[in-house]
């Protein structure tokens, strides 16, 4: 997860979004890191989604539920994310390549 969480920050820095741009939370601009994709995204989703609080808390097909539903949302603001890591195949670019 960290390592598809990790290429997701440099996705959304590379597309020119602050997470106050895509949160429109605060005036403060801040660049996507590892972390801030782990607690702001990913976090908010699988608990609104499993109210599990934990990563370890969550089974392969829950993980897969998280990111798809974040991928959706980063679609809608016209980013596109890397592919799961798992999901990736010899067309991935090198960042996604395990």
């Amino acid at each position: 997860m960290h390592l598809w969480m990790r290429m997701c920050a440099e996705s959304f820095n590379e597309a020119g979004l602050s997470i106050q741009q895509v949160l429109k939370s605060t005036t403060m601009d801040i660049d996507w890191s590892e972390e801030s994709i782990k607690e702001i995204l990913w976090r908010t989703a699988q608990e609104r989604i499993f109210g599990k609080r934990s990563t370890k808390e969550l089974d392969k097909n829950e993980v897969t539920k998280v990111y798809e539903t974040i991928n959706r949302f980063a679609g809608n603001l016209g980013v596109e994310l890397p592919p799961f890591p798992h999901y990736c195949t010899e067309h991935c670019p090198p960042s996604c390549q395990l």
